[in-house]
């Protein structure tokens, strides 16, 4: 992917790399629902950038790489909780079957 740096700095470039990279962890993690894990990813790709712009230009005096860093970690951390809360919502559900 290139990296343009005009008017914008190259958040438009950088939403887009965290955006893909998102897309592209869920879906390739995910064990069922591919597809629907691959809008999931979307949205949380998009809102982990937004997050992660406002806290680095707010609190970080806005540094590129943190933006980007802390983006990524949002998501990768989002996705194993999801996948958490389905294991754990799925043993709930078979124990109610059984009780």
């Amino acid at each position: 992917m290139s990296y343009h740096s005009g008017k914008d700095g190259g958040m438009l470039t950088g939403l887009q790399m965290i955006v893909i990279l998102s897309s592209i962890y869920f879906l390739v993690l995910s064990k069922r629902n591919k597809i629907i894990f691959l809008f999931v990813g979307f949205m949380i790709g998009v809102l982990s950038f937004l997050i992660s712009y406002f806290v680095a230009y707010g609190f970080l005096n806005y540094d590129d790489i943190y933006c980007y860093l802390f983006a990524m970690i949002i998501f990768i951390v989002s996705f194993h909780l999801i996948e958490r809360r389905r294991e754990t919502w799925k043993k709930l559900k078979v124990n109610d079957i059984n009780n």
